[in-house]
């Protein structure tokens, strides 16, 4: 285990966890996967991304702002699960940052070899 933090589900936890995170891996980017909880894609985007100036338009007015757009070798996927009475009847895997074709090469070098939450739902049912 690289990291953890035990703690709410909270943008600011999720801040704490990548930021301390990213300082242990040495610049690589490991594949994250998550539920959809939205704070996670901003907070990628947040800590591992590219700012694209936009060129003047030479028009009056205020001059665009800046793109953010995410590093080319960021890789993210989220697990949604559909439930009906408490119970899991279908499992849908989405891509959020990353390119499809690089992302099953890292599946393929993992364990479980498919896009997941195990890892994380297995320590939050033991550090509850």
């Amino acid at each position: 285990m690289v990291n953890f933090l035990v703690g709410n589900r909270t943008e600011e936890s999720g801040r704490v966890f990548l930021t301390n995170l990213t300082s242990r891996l040495g610049g690589e980017k490991p594949l994250f996967t998550s539920d959809e909880l939205k704070a996670y894609a901003s907070l990628l985007l947040e800590i591992f991304h590219k700012t694209i100036k936009e060129k003047p338009t030479g028009k009056r007015g205020r001059p665009r702002s800046p793109r953010i757009i995410p590093h080319a070798d960021l890789d993210y996927a989220t697990v949604h699960k559909t439930r009906i009475n408490g119970r899991v009847v279908k499992v849908e895997k989405k891509i959020v940052y990353g390119d499809a074709t690089r992302i099953s090469i890292r599946l393929e070098d993992s364990p479980s070899h498919t896009i997941n939450t195990s890892y994380m739902e297995r320590l939050n049912g033991i550090l509850r």
